[in-house]
């Protein structure tokens, strides 16, 4: 999975669903997401750092499942 760190306040987060407009590799899996498919794009500013991750459906899902509470 992602190494989402959620230890700390974020201090603006977004999480979307897109449509490759290249090639990435999934951030959990390391298989790689085609320009065309569809894959979760997460963007992340806390403490003035910025992160962006991409992963495939699939990881996403199990993402949002491993981290309900």
């Amino acid at each position: 999975m992602c190494d989402f760190d959620n230890d700390y306040p974020a201090t603006l987060w977004k999480n979307e669903v897109r449509r490759a407009r290249k090639d990435y590799r999934c951030c959990s899996c390391g298989l790689s997401i085609q320009k065309g498919d569809q894959y979760e794009y997460h963007f992340d500013l806390s403490d003035g750092t910025v992160s962006t991750e991409h992963a495939c459906l699939e990881c996403g899902a199990a993402n949002k499942i491993f981290h309900e509470e």
